[in-house]
């Protein structure tokens, strides 16, 4: 039998007999799999051991039960197509199948319950950094749980916590990054979300973003549990996109507006109100003009 694609690319120029190799190559090295993830991987847990579905209706979801049977720390679970995901406050998440990154995290962490969203801080940083190293797009980090290119949602980020008489057992963290989808086509979130394939122009390899990703939120997380939680905090700060701006934080059905100063040790967010008083508030909707 013939190999249709190896004499078509006997007919083409060599500069693109070069594209079209560099792109069957892509398409290998795209391909999910717990194999391909773990390969060139440089970490020692996350990601060391794999849950890889072709379909699910949540990553979290899967995760929080392997969490309950003690699955170990570290274990990722990744999907190519995910049909219930959600966001925070049950918000549903859109992605489209194969083409974008839809993964949980398990960690069983030393923390106090009052510090559990620092797991939150460093995977949002993590994704940013990732997506600024790898692609030179200017992601920045929009408090909570957002990262944003250009003022468009590119990823989002839901921790879920599993405590047991007052102890925190496990923490789920579940990202949903948009890698090579197209959001534009989905009226519901056209005007909000974008992707990084729609903001760099062309597809990139999903395994590369996430192997970054990986070893990145397991040196942040090994930062944590030596107690250094200012660099951290500092390299955040860095990256946000709403401090020092005028905000408005919508939480428990109460509208507050002042300037988003920082993060404290928590992570909780720090808002300077028009008296002067400064709150802090553990979660909520932030909206600012983004011009």
């Amino acid at each position: 039998m013939f190999d249709v694609h190896v004499i078509f690319t006997r007919q083409l120029s060599t500069e693109n007999r070069k594209l079209v190799l560099m792109n069957n190559q892509l398409f290998r090295s795209d391909t999910l799999s717990a194999e391909s993830i773990k390969e060139g991987l440089q970490t020692s847990c996350f990601g060391q051991e794999v849950l890889y579905l072709p379909a699910t209706s949540s990553t979290n979801r899967v995760a929080k039960e392997a969490a309950h049977k003690g699955m170990q720390e570290g274990t990722l679970i990744i999907t190519n197509q995910q049909t219930e995901g959600r966001g925070r406050f049950d918000r549903t998440w859109w992605s489209s199948p194969g083409k974008d990154l839809l993964f949980s995290l398990i960690f069983r962490p030393p923390l106090k319950a009052s510090q559990t969203f620092r797991l939150t801080l460093l995977s949002s940083l993590a994704v940013a950094e990732a997506i600024r190293q790898e692609t030179g797009l200017d992601a920045l980090i929009k408090w909570p749980n957002d990262v944003y290119i250009k003022g468009k949602k590119v990823s989002g980020i839901l921790s879920e916590s599993g405590i047991h008489n007052e102890h925190l057992e496990y923490m789920i963290v579940g990202i949903g990054i948009n890698v090579n989808s197209t959001p534009s086509r989905n009226p519901e979130i056209e005007e909000r979300a974008t992707s990084i394939s729609m903001e760099s122009g062309k597809n990139f390899p999903r395994i590369t973003l996430l192997t970054v990703i990986l070893e990145l939120i397991e040196s942040y997380y090994r930062g944590i549990q030596k107690g250094d939680f200012h660099s951290l905090k500092k390299r955040w700060d860095t990256l946000s996109l709403i401090n020092h701006k005028k905000v408005m934080v919508e939480t428990q059905g109460c509208m507050h507006e002042g300037t988003a100063e920082s993060i404290d040790e928590d992570g909780f967010l720090v808002l300077l109100d028009h008296t002067g008083t400064k709150r802090r508030f553990v979660s909520g909707d932030v909206s600012l003009s983004l011009l």
